[in-house]
C-alpha cells in the first residue's frame, strides 16, 4: 500500500475541509464541523474512479483511526460520520463560473432540480462499524435521524444480517432497506443476501435477494446468459444442468500436472499466473466426475467458468453421456454441478 495523507484544504476553528491523497494523488474528500467536548459530525467522500476497491480497505481503516484521534483531541462525546465510495455526479467550483451558470440554468428550465430532490432516497446509509467479516449500518431519514441499524455478517460469497428498526416501518420501506442493503456490495464477490427485519423484538420480514433482483428484467437476461445453473449443496441436491457451448466469459490458465490413466489432476491459475487450485477428473466410475479445490473459490460465476474449463478438458480425454464437478474450499462443498450430453441437442 501507498503513503496516504490528509491535506489540508480550508481549516477554521469549527470545522476543516480536507482531500484525502494516495502516493500524492487524489481520492477523496474529507469535511468535518465540530463543537469541542460537544460532537463531532461531517462526512467523507471516496473517489470510485480513482481509488480501487483493492486499497479501499487500508483507506477505510486509515480514516476510521484518523476520526478516533480526532474525537479524542476534541474530547467530543458524539461523532457521526458518514463515509460512502462511488463517483462524482458533478463539482459545483467559482474555477469554471461559466458552467455552473449553465447548469444552474439547465436545471431551472427542465425542471430537474425538483424532480432530482424527489428521486433522491430517502433513506441513508452510514457504516458505524466494519472488520474483515461483519459491517455495521446505520439507516436514518433525511432529518439525520435513526430509522433502523443493520448488523451483516459475511461469509465467502454470501451475506446475512439482520435489521433492527427504531420506528415502524412500512413494507415500502422494508423493500428499499433491502436494496439499498444489496447495492452496498460489490457484485463481484457477492452471490447471494439474506437479510431478517425485526421490530420490536418482532420478526417482520425476511429477504432473499441477489445483486440481479437490481435489474431490470431485460438486463437480468444479459447477465444470466451464458452462466452455468449451480446450486448451493447446502440447499438443493437435485441434479443441475449447464450448457457448455456458451463462449467462455473468465480466461484460466489449466495444467495438467499428473496422468494416472483413469485419474486427471490439474492446476488452475489465472492469467496473470495466480494459482486459484487444483483439479482432479476420475475416470474410473461409470461416469467421470470431478472434484476442484480453491484456495479462494470467489464467487459462484466465477465457479462457473472454473465448470466451463473443467468440462473441456473432459472433451480432450473421453466421451461421457454424464459429468458430475463438485467443488470444494477447505474440505467443505461449495457448489455442485451435474452436465447431461443429451440436454445439449433437445
Amino acid at each position: 500500500m501507498g503513503q496516504i495523507e490528509i491535506r489540508p484544504e480550508l481549516v477554521t476553528s469549527s470545522g476543516e475541509a480536507a482531500s484525502i491523497m494516495l502516493d500524492q494523488q487524489y481520492v477523496g474528500s474529507l469535511t468535518l464541523l465540530y463543537r469541542e467536548e460537544d460532537r463531532l459530525w461531517g462526512s467523507i467522500q471516496l473517489d470510485e474512479q480513482m481509488l480501487h476497491a483493492d486499497e479501499k480497505e487500508e483507506i477505510d481503516l486509515f480514516l476510521h483511526q484518523y476520526m478516533e484521534s480526532m474525537i479524542d483531541a476534541l474530547g467530543a462525546p458524539e461523532c457521526f460520520v458518514s463515509v460512502t465510495y462511488s463517483h462524482y455526479d458533478h463539482i459545483i467550483s467559482t474555477e469554471d463560473s461559466d458552467s455552473l451558470d449553465r447548469l444552474i440554468e439547465a436545471d431551472i428550465d427542465d425542471g430537474s432540480l425538483e424532480h432530482d430532490t424527489e428521486e433522491d432516497s430517502e433513506i441513508q446509509l452510514s457504516i458505524v462499524g466494519e472488520s474483515r467479516s461483519q459491517v455495521e449500518y446505520q439507516l436514518l431519514d433525511q432529518r439525520q435521524q435513526l430509522l433502523a441499524e443493520a448488523l451483516i455478517h459475511i461469509d465467502r460469497g454470501d451475506v446475512i444480517g439482520d435489521v433492527f428498526w427504531q420506528t415502524e416501518p412500512s413494507e415500502d420501506d422494508l423493500d428499499e432497506v433491502a436494496h439499498i442493503l444489496v447495492a452496498d456490495f460489490d457484485s463481484d464477490f457477492i452471490d447471494t443476501f439474506t437479510f431478517t427485519m425485526f421490530y420490536e423484538d418482532e420478526e417482520l420480514a425476511v429477504f432473499e435477494l441477489s445483486h440481479e433482483d437490481l435489474f431490470d428484467f431485460e438486463d437480468e437476461e444479459e447477465e444470466d446468459e451464458g452462466f452455468l445453473s449451480g446450486e448451493s449443496s447446502f440447499v438443493d441436491e437435485d441434479e443441475l444442468y449447464m450448457d457448455v457451448h456458451e463462449e467462455e466469459r473468465i480466461p484460466l490458465q489449466v495444467e495438467c500436472v499428473r496422468d494416472d490413466g483413469d485419474s486427471l489432476t490439474f492446476e488452475l491459475y489465472e492469467q496473470d499466473g495466480m494459482k486459484i487450485g487444483q483439479a482432479t477428473i476420475d475416470l474410473g466410475g461409470e461416469e467421470p466426475t470431478a472434484v476442484v479445490d480453491f484456495i479462494e473459490p470467489r464467487n459462484r460465476r466465477f465457479r462457473e467458468q472454473v465448470a466451463y474449463h473443467m468440462i473441456e478438458e473432459l472433451d480432450k480425454e473421453t466421451d461421457y453421456h454424464t459429468f458430475a464437478i463438485t467443488m470444494q474450499y477447505q474440505d467443505e462443498v461449495v457448489d455442485e454441478y451435474h452436465f447431461h450430453l443429451e440436454d445439449q441437442y433437445r
